[in-house]
């Protein structure tokens, strides 16, 4: 009776191993060689990917595969998608290729030397490349080059960026440096090891993992806040991830799991059962999905729960989970794969390719949410604000006179979200002139200078709406033309047609860009109804165009049923 108690337990255990073993993958597509990227994700949910065969494939969401775009030489291990959606890779040679969604050629820009790590862009949309050769190379969006600098040292592995542009590159001698946007030394600080991931957490935190099993906590400033052992086998932190409730995870490679609040206290401790074969990713509901050396893919919870498990005849590269909800994974078999999962915003790699679109920036649930976060714990932020909404003007010109000492400050761009959100509220007073705001435009964080658009927009008079119709002939990044689109249609008024023409050659120079096409035709809208016509002959071209080209049928939509209602009201052009 026993035995056959031993032998029924014995059965029902091998059955959920196997039905573990056997998740059945959504769809698989073959490819020519092994998979040598993680997936990056697009905006429409498709995926990129690079295999040994040379080519970088284009995948639909369904399974379907759209496009290949093929290299004489080998490629690079890295793909990376820009603010506006255009596609990043390189080949070993150090050839730099910018393309289109569709895999049109942009622009190629030919490196010194072959890249190393991964492409990171800027907030600005500069492109940071580490070459073989210890240097970094800055392209601009154009594919112009911005500027080069030398490191010290090789670095131990990729650069990571902030949302504010600070980058922060680790080197084999033991040294953390941080750079602004421009390439210029901010600090250097010795840290406790050979750094083999990092993380960027709340309030700018930064967590390195070492080669010895350690986790050290470093401020905006450069302080060491803490440091802890973390690995119970001293081996390397393989990946680290930032939880959606601001808790700290490690991996380290022997699988070992570690859940840590983020003043580095250890929380729970679980453990795959196996050593980790590559780079996994976290799910918003708290489950990774990790490679592991035995040919699978395990999710687990946080709990140590085994949820599921695929298995390979070959060890699985990378998985990332998508907003889809999907997880795509990628190995040694040749093939790309697909999973049901768990909705990702954001992906935590183990060098910060924190976003599906592996941009290398750091994810705060939204750059301008994390500032107000801040504000809320800082008391001056709270006394200039209650100033600025006091009677009289004798605070309001106080705020000023603050934010006037912030732009003389050297480190003056790491106060500018602060300064400008102060600004923006004495702006709706109406107290101030555009000038104020002039440094703020001429930067190169794009959010910075939407937030800037936004002000201007705010206090809305002629001199406003000059700055913001040179700015939009200037500016490239699409969350910031949206900005300068919207504070433009906020103004309305427009006696010579100057914003309608702004618009319409902002629209026809990023063709095909819906985002920007939406904004765009709301701001037609808001000057028509100013205006009670519209301000000139490029408007009803813009909207023609928009309605019949290449665009999503709701931005088609849009257009057209503008471009109806003023035929239908009959109104005419100023002339």
């Amino acid at each position: 009776m026993k035995r056959h108690r031993f032998l029924i337990f014995f059965l029902l255990l091998n059955s959920f191993a196997f039905s573990q073993a056997n998740h059945t993958p959504l769809w698989r597509v073959v490819t020519g060689g092994r998979i040598l990227s993680q997936p990056v994700i697009g905006p429409e949910g498709n995926v990129y990917t690079i295999s040994e065969d040379r080519k970088l494939y284009s995948v639909s969401p369904q399974g379907e595969m759209r496009w290949q775009f093929a290299s004489k030489d080998p490629w690079s291990e890295t793909i990376a998608l820009t603010s506006d959606n255009k596609i990043i890779i390189s080949n070993t040679k150090g050839l730099l290729y910018l393309l289109d969604l569709n895999g049109n050629i942009i622009w190629t820009y030919k490196l010194s030397s072959p890249l190393r790590g991964d492409i990171l862009v800027s907030p600005a949309g500069q492109i940071w490349i580490t070459t073989i050769e210890d240097s970094i190379i800055v392209i601009s969006p154009n594919g112009q080059l911005s500027f080069s600098i030398q490191l010290p040292n090789k670095p131990s592995i990729s650069p990571v960026m902030d949302y504010d542009g600070t980058m922060y590159i680790s080197l084999n001698n033991k040294q953390l440096l941080s750079l602004n946007s421009w390439g210029k030394r901010r600090w250097s600080i010795t840290i406790p090891g050979i750094t083999t991931s990092l993380v960027i957490g709340n309030k700018g935190i930064l967590y390195l993992g070492t080669d010895q099993g350690s986790l050290t906590a470093i401020g905006k400033g450069g302080e060491i806040l803490w440091s802890h052992k973390i690995s119970d086998n001293n081996l390397p932190l393989k990946q680290l991830f930032i939880s959606m409730n601001n808790q700290l995870i490690s991996l380290d490679q022997s699988g070992e799991i570690s859940v840590l609040s983020s003043k580095g206290n250890i929380i729970k401790k679980t453990s795959l059962m196996s050593d980790v074969s590559g780079y996994g990713s976290l799910s918003d509901s708290g489950i990774l999905y990790i490679p592991t050396s035995d040919y699978q893919i395990k999710a687990i919870s946080l709990d140590g729960v085994i949820l599921w498990t695929y298995l390979s005849d070959r060890p699985f590269q990378s998985v990332m989970t998508t907003p889809g909800p999907i997880i795509v994974a990628g190995g040694s078999d040749w093939i790309l794969y697909a999973f049901k999962g768990e909705p990702s915003t954001f992906t935590s790699w183990s060098v910060l390719r924190s976003d599906s679109s592996n941009t290398g920036l750091s994810h705060r649930n939204g750059f301008f949410t994390y500032y107000d976060e801040y504000f809320k714990d800082n008391p001056q932020y709270q006394y200039y604000k209650k100033l600025i909404h006091s009677t009289g003007d004798t605070g309001k010109w106080q705020v000023l006179s603050y934010i006037e000492e912030t732009l003389q400050d050297p480190e003056w761009i790491q106060k500018m979200p602060y300064a400008t959100s102060l600004l923006i509220d004495i702006a709706r007073e109406g107290l101030i002139n555009p000038n104020y705001h002039k440094k703020r435009i001429d930067n190169d964080f794009p959010l910075t200078r939407g937030k800037a658009y936004e002000l201007l927009g705010v206090i809305g008079n002629i001199g406003c709406r000059d700055y913001l119709i040179d700015a939009l002939n200037h500016e490239y990044d699409t969350s910031a033309i949206v900005s300068c689109i919207n504070a433009l249609g906020s103004i309305g008024h427009d006696y010579d047609g100057g914003i309608s023409r702004s618009i319409s050659q902002a629209i026809k120079r990023n063709t095909e860009n819906d985002q920007i096409a939406q904004s765009g035709i709301q701001a037609f809208r808001q000057i028509v109804a100013y205006n009670g016509r519209p301000t000139d002959s490029m408007m009803l071209d813009s909207l023609a165009n928009l309605f019949q080209g290449p665009y999503l049928p709701h931005t088609r939509a849009l257009a057209l049923s503008l471009f109806e209602e003023i035929k239908k009201n009959n109104l005419n052009v100023f002339n």
